[in-house]
């Protein structure tokens, strides 16, 4: 949501590698922030792996 961290690993090996050689990249926007928070709290409650509240 606006930002991108590339280079996060070795390609080789797949660790880690140090925050300082980290690219961080600006991501425009898709969708309004408030329609992306709404969809993820409707994904978040139609979850099956989620245990629903008791009632």
């Amino acid at each position: 949501m606006g930002q991108m961290a590339f280079n996060r690993r070795d390609s080789r090996t797949l660790k880690a590698k140090p925050v300082s050689e980290h690219v961080i990249v600006s991501v425009p926007a898709i969708i309004e922030r408030d329609e992306f928070e709404a969809v993820q709290s409707m994904l978040k409650d139609r979850n099956p792996k989620v245990t629903p509240r008791a009632s």
